[in-house]
């Protein structure tokens, strides 16, 4: 007889008769129970669903970023050398900063300051006929072993 509910007496300290119920699969009293049951069926569902949706909004954090991986691939590397360049008549730091400077943000200032602090020099002027070192940047590696 499972699924329906019975009716069992007894009686109370008056002698009287008192009914109360039991569902056929033996958990609970009727209604009560039933009640019971669907709270707790809707808190596990709430339950499942916020534990679905945090591993969902993780998962999408740990992706890594497409977009920021394909910048990088494109992104072009410049490696750094240096040469020796012999001055030459109304040469200036300001031209070779123009055509020897990281293609990348480097300032014109910033490249003129390097070559001081490289050859030493304490001001901007040049002599025609000595010999400068020049740093500058390729995006060929060149191995010299």
């Amino acid at each position: 007889m499972t699924g329906r509910s019975r009716i069992y007496g007894r009686q109370d300290i008056c002698g009287r008769q008192v009914a109360y119920g039991r569902s056929g699969s033996g958990y609970g009293y009727g209604k009560a129970r039933r009640a019971s049951r669907r709270r707790h069926s809707k808190n596990m569902f709430r339950l499942g669903t916020l534990l679905v949706m945090m591993l969902l909004s993780l998962g999408l954090a740990l992706l890594p970023d497409r977009e920021a991986d394909a910048q990088a691939e494109d992104a072009l590397v410049y490696y750094k050398y240096y040469t020796n360049v012999k001055i030459g008549v109304g040469d200036s730091l300001w031209g070779y900063a123009e055509q020897y400077r990281s293609p990348e943000g480097m300032s014109h200032e910033d490249y003129i300051r390097e070559v001081q602090s490289i050859n030493h020099l304490a001001d901007d002027d040049l002599v025609a006929g000595r010999s400068i070192i020049l740093p500058y940047y390729s995006t060929e590696y060149v191995c010299t072993q």
